[in-house]
């Protein structure tokens, strides 16, 4: 079951999909890639000055192109940006080509997590709470379209979480250890 070795993991930023990713990937052994840190590693710049520089659609456009590079890898775990669900190409791609999970966490623990995180530039500046939930609220529907299962990460450590997602894989027909 190919589409059963690539997991997604959609959510807002501080839900715990790159930390989970990493354990996830380990736990059935796999690569695990994070769509941020990869574009960051590519380019050079981060996702800060990406969005400083070029401004947040230009941004989307070489997320969507990661995205559709790494999906078609035979295996992979891959976190995905909190906003890339947004484009209907990568929402798409997801849909088809592998299992997709959404980390959904409240927003004052998305707040709480991400407070002071220098590298989000859409949760930068005064008001942090107000645009974590704003960004919450547009995107929500987009994660639930998405999701095959939801995975509440308020207060599950990201082994539990990983735990969560395996039990699910295993009674969805995947090979998990």
């Amino acid at each position: 079951m190919l589409q059963g070795r690539r997991v997604f993991l959609v959510g807002p930023a501080g839900a715990g999909k790159s930390c989970t990713g990493i354990l996830l990937a380990q736990r059935l052994g796999q690569p695990f890639a994070d769509s941020d840190q990869e574009i960051e590693r590519r380019t050079g710049c981060s996702v800060r000055e990406i969005f400083a520089r070029d401004g947040e659609a230009a941004f989307r456009v070489l997320e969507c192109q990661l995205i559709q590079e790494l999906v078609a890898w035979e295996a992979i775990v891959l976190a995905t940006g909190g906003g890339a669900v947004l484009a209907l190409a990568t929402r798409q791609l997801l849909q088809r080509c592998g299992r997709t999970v959404y980390l959904r966490a409240a927003a004052t623990v998305l707040a709480q997590r991400t407070r002071g995180d220098s590298s989000r530039p859409l949760l930068m500046g005064d008001g942090h709470a107000a645009r974590v939930r704003t960004l919450l609220q547009q995107r929500e529907p987009c994660y639930r379209e998405l999701a095959e299962l939801t995975v509440d990460t308020d207060t599950r450590t990201p082994a539990g979480v990983v735990e969560q997602i395996c039990t699910w894989l295993r009674r969805e027909g995947t090979c998990v250890p």
